[in-house]
């Protein structure tokens, strides 16, 4: 989806005066894209001998969309009490959750029902059934170190450069 925008931005079919025509295409294409979702995670969901591929589609249709459109309302919210010129009207969200509701998730359905229809993707690789020993790790590549380091590093610099 995000591949498709920018190429067609990059190429020029989306006109800088036409002010929503980027966003518009953006939430079209995540509609859209449900079908390939879909199929996809269902034939990754049998490649690990998986059987249950309706719930796999079920939570393809619902966890990802709930969460960004969630967090798309909650920030709207905000918008709208402040009383923003940005705020999206309600009818709007609703046109948006309809479009979820009946356009992507039964295209995740039917990718889906596609997807379990195909041979499962086998791996590329063999995979050895004795399983080697892993080393203990050095001290300073513990886990909850390098998310301090990564976090300290960029501030870091920047505060060394604040003081030249």
């Amino acid at each position: 989806m995000l591949v498709i925008t920018l190429l067609c931005g990059a190429i020029g079919f989306l006109s800088p005066e036409n002010r929503g025509a980027l966003l518009t295409l953006m939430i079209l294409l995540f509609v859209f894209m449900g079908g390939l979702a879909g199929y996809w995670s269902t034939r990754f969901f049998k490649m690990f001998n998986q059987n249950d591929w309706l719930k796999n589609a079920i939570a393809t249709a619902v966890l990802y969309p709930s969460f960004a459109f969630a967090v798309f309302f909650v920030i709207n919210m905000f918008l709208t009490f402040e009383g923003s010129s940005g705020a999206i009207p309600f009818s709007t969200i609703v046109t948006l959750l309809l479009l979820w509701i009946c356009c992507s998730a039964p295209l995740v359905m039917i990718g889906a029902f596609l997807g379990i229809k195909k041979k499962s993707i086998k791996n590329p690789g063999k995979i050895n059934v004795v399983p080697s020993s892993i080393p203990k790790q050095p001290w300073y590549l513990e886990l909850k170190l390098l998310c301090v380091v990564a976090g300290v590093l960029p501030f870091g610099y920047f505060t060394s450069l604040k003081n030249f």
